[in-house]
């Protein structure tokens, strides 16, 4: 599972930082790791989800430089939260990560805007606003669902009567 994880990151690093922002430097680029922290955290447990939203958000904060630890803030907040209510979800399907990663996402954003416009990174109220109504969403949510068939993929064991 260890080697599957860092291989997802680093697929995930790379597409977030070399990837997208190469492709589309003037338009917002998805957050490839809050979906994968909102899977991890259901599926795997909050353990494992705060190490890995550490870790990300602090590499992610490495390479934009702005506003220094709200990433690794908000993703370790992420992964507490939902790693903390995991018992609440008894089911784990593509609909239930979907409605908790649009929702997720929807708070991230605004948190991370919000954030910026604290520390005066962002003055202007409309830029915030305007994540909410671009791609990100919808981008989160497939990739939520594709890191769903990655990591709670379901072994299939012989039974034996």
């Amino acid at each position: 599972m260890f080697a599957r994880i860092l291989l997802v990151s680093l697929v995930s690093l790379f597409m977030q930082i070399g990837f997208f922002s190469g492709l589309l430097p003037e338009v917002t680029m998805p957050e490839f790791f809050v979906p994968m922290i909102i899977v991890m955290a259901l599926a795997i447990g909050k353990k494992e989800a705060i190490t890995l939203a550490a870790i990300s958000g602090f590499v992610l904060d490495i390479y934009f430089r702005r506003a220094f630890g709200l990433r690794i803030l908000l993703f370790v907040a992420i992964a507490f939260v939902l790693g903390s209510m995991r018992e609440k979800f008894t089911r784990r399907s593509i609909f239930v990560i979907s409605v908790v990663t649009a929702v997720t996402g929807i708070l991230y954003i605004l948190s991370y805007g919000l954030g910026l416009m604290f520390l005066g990174i962002a003055t202007k109220t409309g830029a915030v606003f305007f994540n909410l109504f671009s791609f990100q969403i919808p981008i989160q949510i497939v990739l939520a669902i594709i890191y769903y068939m990655i990591f709670m993929r379901k072994r299939h064991r012989k039974v034996e009567y």
